[in-house]
């Protein structure tokens, strides 16, 4: 059966380095074939429909920020920088989607708080930014910009940012445009509410999934010709325990299976506490909860019914991926802790990829992970290549 598949590559960043790792789909072990380095810490990349290009941002977090394509060689993914990079003046581009049909890039901007598009040329080089006749703000802090299925409309999220000593809360929210050729117009603003800051949504059978990072919530909101409901019609905590959750405790990336029917999303704790370990103060990892939730979705309501939890087998779970063919899953955990164990020994965990097997209705088994030390992993993506003939 996997000849039939789409060979797939497994692209892994870490800090500035892109890793290019080739998929065995009877094992799920992934073999490194080649990596490329940019100027800045990778942060966010996106294919075309296709598997020839891939569109990667970079920035160092302040003042450089880059947008690189890179064409994808259809026998082993190896990539090469196709044409010149471009520096957004909007901005470091955390998050960038595709208009495969039309071939435009969308770019979501956190400093700035806006989104922009991108024409491609018809080799898939960057061409130039689009000139947009309205405002393209999103909110407070963008961190994501998704066409739906109809490339009609976008939803963008706005995180929004807590309250201060010098300043009051942010609010978080959710923004909707209309879409055509790259051309955005602002249709409909959505505020949550107090504490609460979307982060990433996905789209499924008439309803938009959203993953609160601020408030550790998943909203469903129904949607229909690109309007939403002023209300989400279903709200539930993705935490096991939400009471007890520590400061540094947030909801992650969410994608709906390939099949439309099920939902994961990535719950992420990355808080330290200094602990006496053999007469010496060593930072350990303070608790909370690293795990992928997975959901089934009710065909007509949309209501998400928790089916399990996965441990991620890491820490911070800032990005997971899924194999086209919806057989495995890949879990970036962006952070390197140390754990205390019961008996007052340290196990220092090291930041990685973890693979997981996607078997019937859509639970996961835990198969290996692959370790990485030379700095964070901030993005995971699984591309198929071409089939062969």
């Amino acid at each position: 059966m996997s000849e039939l598949l789409p060979r797939v590559v497994v692209v892994t960043s870490e800090l500035n380095l892109l890793h290019v790792h080739a998929l065995d789909r009877r094992s799920g072990e992934l073999q490194p074939t080649c990596s490329v380095e940019l100027a800045e810490q990778v942060h966010y990349a996106v294919a075309d429909a296709r598997s020839q290009f891939l569109y990667v941002s970079a920035s160092n977090g302040s003042t450089n920020h880059w947008l690189y394509a890179f064409a994808i060689d259809p026998e082993d993914g190896a990539l090469t920088e196709h044409g010149a990079p471009l520096a957004p003046p909007a901005g470091r581009i955390i998050h960038l989607s595709i208009d495969t049909a039309g071939g435009y890039l969308i770019l979501a901007h956190n400093q700035t708080s806006q989104i922009s598009t991108l024409r491609l040329a018809a080799d898939g080089t960057l061409a130039e930014l689009v000139t947009q006749h309205g405002p393209t703000s999103t909110g407070f802090y963008a961190h994501q910009a998704l066409l739906d299925h109809e490339r009609a409309h976008l939803v963008a999220c706005g995180l929004g940012a807590p309250a201060s000593d010098t300043a009051p809360e942010q609010p978080g929210s959710l923004t909707v445009f209309d879409y055509r050729a790259g051309l955005l117009s602002q249709t409909q603003r959505i505020l949550p509410g107090p504490g609460l800051g979307p982060r990433h949504l996905d789209y499924s059978g008439g309803h938009v999934f959203v993953a609160i990072e601020r408030g550790n919530r998943l909203f469903v909101y129904n949607y229909v010709d690109g309007v939403l409901d002023p209300e989400p019609s279903f709200d539930v905590s993705t935490l096991r325990d939400p009471d007890d959750a520590l400061s540094g405790q947030r909801v992650g990336a969410i994608h709906v299976h390939p099949n439309g029917r099920y939902l994961y999303l990535s719950n992420r704790a990355r808080e330290t506490t200094r602990s006496d370990v053999g007469g010496q103060p060593v930072d350990v990892f303070a608790g909370g909860e690293n795990h992928i939730a997975l959901y089934e979705i009710d065909r007509g309501s949309g209501a998400p019914q928790l089916i399990a939890r996965y441990d991620t087998h890491g820490f911070e779970a800032r990005t997971f991926s899924i194999d086209p063919a919806g057989q495995f899953l890949f879990v970036g955990n962006q952070s390197t802790r140390n754990l205390l164990h019961a008996d007052g020994t340290v196990e220092p965990v090291s930041r990685n990829v973890a693979v997981f097997r996607i078997g019937h209705q859509a639970r996961l088994t835990y198969l290996r992970k692959y370790d990485f030390s030379g700095g964070e992993v901030f993005w995971v993506g699984a591309v198929a290549l071409p089939m062969r003939i």
